[in-house]
């Protein structure tokens, strides 16, 4: 019977399965590049969460303006968002023909303003109106005027993670511009 030789290091068992396994090296570099690639996208996305609410906020806030600036112009009628700020919230006062009736005391009716809270970890930082002054506590009052202009403003909105957006309103547009920044300067009508 004639004997084969087998080159070193072969086992003549495996002829059929010849596999070759993972370092441990290699399987520890593998899962360290998976861990990285897990923790910066678990930041990305930790990011675009918080600044979602903002985002949430501030659609929010633009949607009223320019529903309320239409109906300003349609009804012939001021229009008013009240901003709550200390509460974080704002209230809509909508007029229309059927709420300016006179009662018998020569008095509009009452009417009960929208209130609209802003989503959870945002805060209503200060609105700055057309004088020039700084609003960061209490009410303070936007209006829309009959002929489609609004009262020009910036509103300032901050999260959790001291993110801020603000909201520029254009007073002869009603065009909301975001800055994904604090901007503070001087409005000019």
């Amino acid at each position: 019977m004639k004997t084969r030789i087998l080159p070193t290091g072969h086992n003549p068992l495996d002829k059929h399965f010849n596999y070759r396994g993972f370092s441990l090296l290699e399987l520890l570099i593998v899962i360290s590049i998976i861990g990285m690639f897990s923790t910066l996208l678990t930041l990305r996305l930790e990011g675009f969460f918080s600044e979602g609410a903002l985002r949430q906020a501030a659609k929010m806030i633009i949607s009223d303006i320019g529903t309320l600036r239409a109906k300003a112009a349609y009804t012939h009628l001021e229009q008013q968002i009240v901003f709550n700020i200390d509460e974080e919230s704002y209230h809509i006062i909508e007029k229309d023909n059927t709420s300016a009736k006179d009662t018998e005391d020569g008095k509009e009716d009452e009417y009960e303003p929208l209130e609209k809270k802003l989503p959870s970890g945002v805060d209503l930082e200060d609105v700055m109106l057309l004088t020039g002054e700084k609003i960061q506590e209490g009410e303070t009052t936007l209006r829309f005027f009959a002929n489609g202009s609004v009262q020009s403003a910036l509103i300032h909105l901050k999260n959790e993670d001291a993110q801020t957006f603000t909201l520029e309103l254009n007073p002869l547009t009603g065009h909301v511009t975001i800055h994904d920044t604090y901007i503070e300067q001087k409005i000019i009508d």
